[in-house]
């Protein structure tokens, strides 16, 4: 296995990772990891996040491991300090000549559903 000697540098503090109780967890070698869980995802942006939900929604006994070059959450699935709802959602729409009356009603219905999905999880 080749050492990594570079990584992307840190775009800011996010407060979630500083709270999270794993934040100092850390692997040093490769035995650490061997037979410790059932599945290991490499990359954690929207991708590898996405990936491990869904895993865990079908195998909710299934141990998950969420591997990245920097703290989980460090770029750009980390910078909504963790609100959303759906009037933040909608204002969104507003101002986007482009778009049809029908457009906004067909988006709108989606964030609805993210929004209920995410109160879900």
């Amino acid at each position: 296995m080749k050492k990594i000697k570079e990584f992307p540098e840190l775009d800011g503090n996010n407060p979630w990772f500083a709270l999270s109780k794993y934040k100092d967890l850390k692997f040093d070698s490769v035995s650490n990891i061997k037979g410790t869980y059932d599945y290991i995802i490499v990359g954690a942006g929207f991708g590898g996040v996405s990936a491990a939900l869904r895993l865990a929604e079908h195998e909710p006994l299934a141990s998950i491991a969420l591997f990245d070059a920097l703290p989980i959450g460090a770029f750009s699935s980390g910078r909504n300090a963790g609100f959303i709802s759906q009037t933040q959602l909608t204002k969104a729409l507003v101002g986007f000549h482009k778009y049809t009356l029908e457009d906004h009603r067909i988006l709108s219905k989606l964030n609805s559903q993210v929004v209920q999905r995410i109160e879900q999880i």
